[in-house]
C-alpha cells in the first residue's frame, strides 16, 4: 500500500490543489485561462486564437511534510513515510498529476469565443492518517521506536485517489462593453471518463502497536475499515486506458469577469473574476473483489504482523490483506454497485492589475466547496496567492507567494519565454524547507 501511495503522491502527483494556471497568466493565454475561469477564454480581438501543445503539473504536500532540495533525490516508499506522512503525527494532504493534451481556443467574433480542451488527472486526498501506524506498515528495516504505542480513537482516516480524463467544450460571451468597462460570462461542459478509483476509510479505530524486536505488530485493536475500488486498479493503469471508454459522466465550470480600461483603445488596467469549477461527479463501477467492509477485532492475545510478514498487494487490492486474516477482519458488506466520486468543486476569485507595460500583479483566492469528511470525496485546499510579474519582450518572470491550508507559506519562481514556460510555487522555499513540492511546465502557441 505505501509503495503505491509514494508513487501517487511523489512521482506522479497537487491544484495542490487543482489550481492550475494560477501562476500568473496573461489575457492572451485563452484556453489555459478557461480552466481557472471560462469567462477568461476570450483573447481580445476577433479571430485571435491560442493552442496548448502540452501542459504537465505534478505536486504533493501535507501538514506533516518536511521537504527540501537535499532530500528530493531519494524518492521512494521510505521517503513518503518519513518526509510526507511523518512517523508520529496525524497527517492530511493532497496530491495531483495533471496533463493537458492538445487544446484550442478562438475568438469567433468580437463578443464570442469558443474552446476545446483535453485533460487527464490523478487527484488524491487523504485526511487524519496516523503517521505512526502507516510508518510501521511495509517498514523493511526496523527503526528504533518506543513500544508499546497506544493509538487512541480519533477522527476517521480517509484516503481517496481518482484517475480520470475529460474533453471540455468552452464558450465565453461578452455581455456588456463600453469605453471603459467590460463584463463577460463563460461556461465549460466537461465530458468525463472515469478510469480508476480507490478509497479506504478507517473509523472508530483504536489499538496498540508492539514489537518482537524483529517485527512490529498490531494487537488489542478494534474499529471498522471499508475499501472501494472501481474501474481499473490503480497499479494496472496504462497509457492506453486513457483512450478507452469506461464510465461516462458530465461536469461543468461557470465564470464571470469584469475588466476596467482607461480608454477604449487600451488593454485592461484591472480585471477581476469569480468562478466555480469542477461541478459534478465521476462514475465508477465497484469491483466486488476489492470493495468490502470489515469489523476489526484483534484481541490482546492476537497479533497482526507488519514488515516482511505483512504480505499485501497494491493500494487498490488492500481487501486481499483483510481477507487473508478472517479471524481478525470480519466481513460485513460487499459492494459491486455503480457509485459516484464528487469532483473537487472549487470557488475561485481572481484579480489582475497592470502597473505598466512591464510590471503587473495578480492574485487568487481559492476555497473548496466540498466537505472533507465524505467517503471518496475529492477536494482542493484553501489557498491565497499573490503573483508579481515582470515582462520584457518575449520573456516573463513570475514570483508567486502562496499561503495554503496544510502547507503554509511558500515562495516560488517561474519563467516564460515566448510559448514555453516552467514554474513552481515553492521553488525558493525548497532551499530552506517546505511542506509542499510542485512543478508546472508547458508549451502554448498564440496568434499574433
Amino acid at each position: 500500500m505505501s509503495k503505491f501511495l509514494a508513487m501517487a503522491f511523489i512521482l506522479l502527483s497537487q491544484f495542490a490543489n487543482a489550481q492550475a494556471f494560477s501562476s500568473g497568466g496573461s489575457a492572451s493565454d485563452g484556453i489555459l485561462n478557461a480552466f481557472e475561469n471560462p469567462a477568461l477564454l476570450q483573447l481580445g480581438k476577433s479571430k485571435a486564437w491560442s493552442a496548448n501543445v502540452m501542459y504537465f503539473e505534478v505536486s504533493a504536500g501535507s501538514n506533516t511534510a518536511s521537504l527540501s532540495t537535499a532530500n528530493l533525490g531519494r524518492i521512494n516508499a521510505d521517503f513518503f513515510r518519513r518526509k510526507i506522512l511523518g512517523e508520529s503525527k496525524v497527517s492530511s494532504g493532497l496530491g495531483l498529476v495533471e496533463v493537458l493534451g492538445p487544446s484550442l481556443s478562438i475568438n469567433l467574433t468580437d463578443k464570442l469565443a469558443m474552446g476545446l480542451s483535453t485533460r487527464s488527472r490523478l487527484h488524491a486526498n487523504y485526511s487524519e492518517v496516523n503517521g505512526r501506524l502507516i510508518s510501521e506498515i511495509g517498514e523493511v528495516v526496523k527503526q528504533v521506536k518506543e513500544y508499546p504505542h497506544v493509538i487512541p480513537k480519533s477522527e476517521p482516516m480517509r484516503t481517496s485517489i481518482a484517475v480520470f480524463n475529460e474533453i471540455g467544450l468552452s464558450a465565453a460571451y461578452q455581455v456588456f462593453k463600453s469605453n471603459m468597462h467590460e463584463i463577460s460570462f463563460g461556461t465549460t461542459l466537461n465530458f468525463i471518463n472515469g478510469i480508476g478509483h480507490t478509497s479506504i476509510d478507517v473509523s472508530d479505530f483504536q489499538g496498540i502497536l508492539n514489537t518482537t524486536n524483529i517485527y512490529s505488530y498490531l494487537t488489542n485493536s478494534k474499529g471498522e475499515v471499508a475499501t472501494r475500488s472501481g474501474g481499473k486498479l490503480l497499479d494496472q493503469i496504462r497509457l492506453t486506458n486513457f483512450f478507452r471508454f469506461e464510465k461516462a459522466s458530465l461536469g461543468a465550470d461557470f465564470g464571470l469577469s469584469y475588466s476596467f480600461r482607461k480608454t477604449a483603445i487600451q488593454a485592461y488596467k484591472f480585471r477581476i473574476g469569480i468562478s466555480i469549477t469542477d461541478i459534478g461527479s465521476i462514475r465508477y463501477k465497484a469491483d466486488s473483489i476489492y470493495s468490502k467492509s470489515y469489523d476489526i477485532n484483534i484481541s490482546s492475545s492476537e497479533r497482526l504482523y507488519f514488515n516482511n510478514n505483512f504480505k499485501n498487494s497494491s493500494f487498490s487490492e488492500t481487501a486481499r490483506v483483510f481477507d487473508t486474516y478472517p479471524e481478525l477482519f470480519t466481513p460485513t458488506k460487499n459492494n459491486n454497485d455503480l457509485y459516484k466520486v464528487p469532483l473537487p468543486t472549487t470557488l475561485r476569485i481572481q484579480a489582475d492589475y497592470i502597473f505598466s507595460p512591464n510590471i503587473s500583479i495578480s492574485g487568487n483566492i481559492l476555497t473548496s466547496l466540498r466537505k472533507k469528511g465524505i467517503t471518496g470525496s475529492l477536494y482542493n485546499l484553501a489557498t491565497v496567492n499573490v503573483i508579481p510579474r515582470w515582462d520584457k519582450a518575449d520573456m516573463t518572470f513570475f514570483l508567486p507567494l502562496t499561503i495554503q491550508e496544510y502547507t503554509g507559506l511558500a515562495v516560488g519562481a517561474g519563467l516564460r519565454y515566448k510559448g514555453l514556460y516552467i514554474t513552481s510555487k515553492n521553488l525558493i522555499s525548497l532551499l530552506f524547507g517546505t511542506k509542499q513540492v510542485d512543478l508546472r511546465c508547458g508549451f502554448l502557441i498564440r496568434s499574433k
